[in-house]
């Protein structure tokens, strides 16, 4: 009788240890190829999920990966009404247009606004735009390459006034060698359609001390990682290379930096900030 109770109290708990070995994971649970576990809610939404963050291969990569993340968060989001009042509203279209040759280890695309309507100078004014943004891949040529070699732009409008226009260029080029790496540019063309005249950055900013420090005082705009390295004396170096540019909320300034690394960042003024380093120039009449 006692090696009868003994089998079957060993049986009672071989039955034990499988159910609760077999309960480990609900039915309402899933889980992830690197063998962590989400509920199922979180399995079909990724983006509330650790899965919508590119993968890190520690803690301190989660960290800088986060930081990342965070990202134009101080950026003015109230349009100015007199750059509204002033927007095109039918005078001229705006069409996109694109070009693209891969050959001979080329591989080339772009592309950019182009303008038709009651604009005088309009096909000067075209030629300008087109050139501005096929500036790098005219400069390199098709003829063949030893690297392969890389160029993509993408042609935005970025503010579209009745008399004013502000044109940005996103470049992206690279050299497929082991240790070339890629690089990002920002292009700008300002032009006043009136006259068809490109304007630079001396013609409608006042560059100088003070709006060094303004910009600084709004590097809040820029990722947790980038934005202490951006100082006053950072931005001095790099306004007179830099891009200008428009839009109905402010003035855009593209500015190519060197810590804490080689990148292109973006800082933003609204108009009323701006207004001590306007110049002369009649386009700010367009927000002023």
């Amino acid at each position: 009788m006692k090696k009868l109770y003994a089998l079957i109290l060993a049986l009672t708990m071989v039955v034990s240890m499988s159910a609760c070995k077999g309960g480990q994971v609900s039915p309402t649970q899933n889980e992830t190829a690197s063998g962590a576990v989400v509920s199922g809610k979180e399995a079909s939404n990724p983006a509330s999920s650790l899965a919508s963050v590119p993968a890190a291969s520690s803690n301190s990569d989660q960290k800088k990966v986060a930081s990342e993340e965070i990202a134009k968060i101080d950026q003015p989001k109230t349009a100015n009404s007199k750059a509204v009042a002033n927007l095109n509203k039918g005078t001229y279209t705006v069409k996109e247009e694109s070009y693209s040759y891969k050959n001979d280890n080329n591989a080339f695309t772009a592309t950019y606004p182009v303008l038709s309507g009651k604009i005088p100078n309009v096909d000067k004014i075209n030629a300008t735009i087109k050139s501005t943004a096929m500036k790098t891949i005219n400069s390199m040529g098709t003829s063949k390459k030893k690297n392969k070699t890389t160029v993509r732009v993408s042609g935005e409008v970025a503010y579209e006034g009745k008399n004013f226009i502000s044109i940005g260029f996103n470049e992206y080029v690279k050299v497929s060698t082991p240790k070339a790496k890629p690089t990002r540019t920002l292009r700008v063309v300002n032009i006043n359609l009136n006259t068809g005249t490109v304007l630079s950055t001396n013609d409608l900013i006042v560059k100088n001390d003070a709006l060094c420090k303004t910009l600084e005082s709004v590097r809040g705009q820029l990722s947790g990682d980038v934005a202490p390295y951006i100082t006053a004396d950072v931005i001095k170096s790099a306004l007179d290379s830099g891009a200008v540019y428009f839009s109905k909320y402010g003035v855009g300034f593209g500015l190519q930096v060197n810590k804490p690394d080689q990148r292109l960042i973006k800082l933003v003024l609204t108009y009323e900030q701006m207004k001590p380093y306007m110049t002369n120039n009649e386009i700010w009449k367009n927000f002023k």
